[in-house]
Parts: C-alpha cells; sequence; structure tokens
C-alpha cells in the first residue's frame, strides 16, 4: 500500500492540475501501540525507518501515545524514539510525532523530533511550553479533530486544546494548520478549512498569523521553505486569488478568482455573459 501511495504521489509530481502531495511514512509504534506499523525492538524499529527512507517517503510518523479512543496503548522506550529520529535525520529527513498527552511531551523532546501532530489535551506547564517554542518545534494543533470528538463523545478536549494554543503561539510557537483530514471518523470541512480557522481565531490568532501557519510555515515545517509558502522571487508561483481581503475576512477565502498551481492558471474567472 505505501508503495502504491508513493507511485500516486510520483505520478502527480509537477503536473499544475493535481494538488502537490508529500508521502509520510505509516504512524510507526511498538508491538501493541497506537499506530499502523509495529515494531518489537530498536533494531528493527531503526531498520522500518531506514526502509521507509529508501522508499522515499518525505517524512517519518511515530506515535507517542498510550491513551487514545478510550484503549490503552504501548509506548516506545525513549532510546527507540531517540534512534529513530537520529536515523531519520541523518536522511535529512524530518520527524512527525502523534502526541496527544502533555505528560508523554518530555518523550518528543528527547527524541528531537521536529514536529508535533495534535494540540494536547491537558494543560501545558511552564516548562513544557518554552522547551517547544526553544527549540523552534512545530505544532500543528488539529483544532477541528477536537471539536469533532467533543460532538461524538462526552469529552470536552477542544476548549483546553484552544487554551494550549493561545498560550504557544502568545510564546513565538510555529504554528502550522492541518485539520487531522480523514484522520479519525469525526466531520471534517470539504475544501477550505473554515472550522480550524474560526478555532484558531478563538486562540487569540489574528487573520495574518493564521493565513501564515496554512503557508509559509506549514512550508517550512515540511522542509520546503525555500520553494513555497510565501510571495518571494524565485519561489514556485502557487497562488490564491480571491475576491476580498482575508486579512479582515477569512471567509474571502471561499470565493477564489484565480488558482496558480506551479504557475499555471488551473482556475480562471469566468467570462461575463
Amino acid at each position: 500500500i505505501q508503495g502504491d501511495f508513493l507511485a500516486v504521489r510520483n505520478g502527480h509530481q509537477g503536473r499544475p492540475e493535481f494538488a502537490r502531495l508529500l508521502a509520510g511514512s505509516p504512524i510507526l509504534t511498538a508491538a501493541g501501540g497506537y499506530g499502523s506499523v509495529e515494531l518489537n525492538d530498536s533494531q528493527q524499529a531503526i531498520a522500518m525507518v531506514q526502509t521507509y527512507i529508501r522508499q522515499g517517503v518525505d517524512i517519518i510518523k511515530l506515535a507517542i501515545e498510550d491513551d487514545c479512543e478510550g484503549e490503552q496503548w504501548s509506548l516506545l522506550p525513549a532510546e527507540t524514539l531517540s534512534a529513530m529520529t537520529k536515523t531519520a535525520h541523518a536522511a535529512g529527513k524530518r520527524v512527525i510525532a502523534h502526541l496527544t498527552h502533555s505528560y508523554n511531551l518530555q518523550l518528543a523532546l528527547d527524541a528531537q523530533v521536529d514536529e508535533l501532530a495534535h494540540m494536547v489535551v491537558e494543560p501545558l506547564n511552564d516548562e513544557q511550553l518554552a522547551a517547544v517554542v526553544r527549540r523552534g518545534i512545530y505544532w500543528t494543533p488539529t483544532l477541528e479533530l477536537w471539536h469533532g470528538v467533543g460532538l461524538l463523545y462526552p469529552v470536552d478536549y477542544e476548549a483546553q486544546a484552544i487554551e494550549n494554543l493561545r498560550r504557544f503561539h502568545r510564546a513565538g510557537g510555529r504554528v502550522v494548520l492541518g485539520t487531522d483530514f480523514g484522520g479519525f471518523m469525526t466531520p471534517f470541512d470539504g475544501g477550505m478549512p473554515m472550522t480550524e480557522f474560526r478555532l484558531m481565531g478563538q486562540a487569540g490568532m489574528s487573520n495574518g498569523a493564521i493565513l501564515r501557519a496554512a503557508t509559509q510555515t506549514a512550508a517550512e515545517a515540511i522542509g520546503l521553505g525555500d520553494e513555497l509558502g510565501s510571495l518571494s522571487a524565485g519561489k514556485q508561483a502557487d497562488l490564491l486569488v480571491v475576491a476580498g481581503n482575508p486579512l479582515a475576512d477569512l471567509t474571502a477565502l471561499q470565493h477564489p478568482l484565480w488558482v496558480f498551481h506551479h504557475g499555471v492558471a488551473v482556475v480562471r474567472p469566468n467570462p461575463k455573459p
């Protein structure tokens, strides 16, 4: 399955009519852990990271999760997590950690991961917050996921996640916009992620900060900041032209006039009758 997905990614590369795709590894985890590829020891874990790198994945993803979806999960040992990250970094690949609990955050810090997927659902202490900001670790809060979970189950992760994002953003943290679309059974916005925009705004992010999280910071997080994410000479001409000012009203993003991908207009204004 992974190889098939890589083939799809490769077939789409450079074609303006398709969205740009990057391929992450499956979530690598412990035997009995949260994720899709279970590992028994450090030697196997390192070998699996090397295998996916040889296959051509863009990003390695690992699980630091022991309590999710109403189940308890096994965790990879700290030394294994560190060895996996070192292996990926040696090959120039970034590492994302699936993480939902603040008490596991130190494992991610010790492993030297590059990005955290999901805002934790317990309060962040000042030391944890400062460490993530100081190290420049990117964080994708997926607030729409926690909003959807709260609609399905008697939990309120959303409020705490918003408060954690508020503090992280205020402290100068690197926020990346992402929703976990398709990652869980909760409903997600199709097209423009308006719910995520709204919830990020509730966390005190300005429209400009939200747009940067969706563009410039997102490109930097995946190692493509020199090619994408801002209007700069020499970068790819991926442009969305809208009728209105999204700095004043993000709903303007739902009304595109032009869409350019790789410098090619893939959406054009309808001619007037």
